[in-house]
């Protein structure tokens, strides 16, 4: 009999407990109730486009890479092979941040933006040695890299100023 009372009791000390801050009790609202966050943002076309070209650089940097380790013909071993192993090296690791920033960009991720800077940061290298090595014989080349990935830096900010990269 007592145990009958006791969970009579419980009973009704937990319904009278619904509108309590108990942690323990099960939450009472469907799911219309809670409010959803903001609507995932629509992946502007430019995404696209950069994200692409990204990609299609990066894996073309890694394949030629590979076939220069392969030797497929004598000519173009010998033009990795100008290049010497470090700077192979740093043309992988290139290829695979490139890679890597085309995909977060295309996931509308912010973490674009920091491997986009490591990206231009490896380029500006290349560069600033190729214009020492070669001399003004790069200057196109520096000029085109510098704007090209000015500009996509530029958009990934302007994409994280209006809230898409999060």
């Amino acid at each position: 009999m007592h145990m009958l009372v006791a969970r009579l009791i419980l009973s009704c000390v937990s319904l009278a407990m619904v509108d309590s801050d108990n942690p323990y009790l099960a939450p009472q609202s469907t799911i219309s109730d809670i409010p959803q966050g903001r609507e995932p943002a629509k992946r502007p076309g430019w995404v696209w486009v950069i994200a692409v070209l990204l990609g299609v650089f990066g894996v073309a940097s890694a394949v030629m890479f590979t076939l220069a380790i392969l030797a497929v013909t004598p000519e173009f071993a010998a033009i990795y092979a100008r290049f010497g192993g470090v700077n192979s090296a740093i043309t992988l690791v290139h290829a695979c941040v490139t890679i890597g920033a085309a995909i977060l960009l295309f996931m509308l991720r912010l973490r674009a933006i920091l491997l986009l800077w490591l990206a231009t940061g490896i380029v500006a290298a290349f560069d600033v040695f190729a214009l020492v090595s070669m001399g003004p014989y790069s200057l196109f080349r520096t000029t085109f890299h510098a704007v090209f990935w000015g500009l996509i830096i530029s958009y990934a900010y302007r994409l994280k100023t209006r809230g898409i990269l999060r």
